[in-house]
This record gives structure tokens, sequence and C-alpha cells, in this order.
């Protein structure tokens, strides 16, 4: 696969994966198998198109550091509901 279509194709993944999750680059990283390097850079990306909203700094499941949760999924969000679902979860680790 050449290079440009690789980027297309994980950043199309990057997208689809958080219209139904919510996630931090490296739950990202580690659910597709995409380098969390490439995460963020498709991450700024997205951000710089409106496509993508920070929800909230919660404990990463993967790394148990502070971290931002991600969507794609704008028209849907309910920030604070989400929030308490992160939070919820957060709390059962």
């Amino acid at each position: 696969m050449k290079s440009n279509e690789k980027t297309k194709n994980e950043q199309k993944r990057i997208y689809q994966y958080l219209q139904t999750n919510t996630a931090t680059s490296a739950m990202i990283a580690k659910a597709l198998n995409i380098p969390q390097c490439n995460v963020c850079r498709y991450k700024a990306k997205l951000q710089k198109q409106n496509k993508l909203i920070e929800l909230s700094k919660q404990r990463c499941r993967v790394t148990g550091y502070q971290a931002t949760y991600l969507s794609t999924n704008v028209p849907r969000v309910n920030t604070n509901e989400l929030k308490n679902i992160i939070n919820a979860k957060s709390s059962n680790l």
C-alpha cells in the first residue's frame, strides 16, 4: 500500500472508530493497531477540519495517566452524559 493510501486509510479508520467510541489517543492506537504518533497527527487534522471534539480529561484505561477523551460524533454528543460514562468506567478500574 502506498504511503498516501495508508495515511488516508488510517485517518478514515480513526474517524469511523470515534463515531461509535469515546477514547484517548492511546486507546485508539491499541484498538486499531495504529502507531500513537500517527493517531496524534490525524487527531490534529480532524480538529482543524472541525470533525473531532475533546470531551474531557480523565484517566486513560491504557496508560493510567490523565488524557483527553475524543469523539468524532459531534452532532450527537451530550458532553455531560459522556463525562458521566467515562467517570463511571474510570472508577471501576
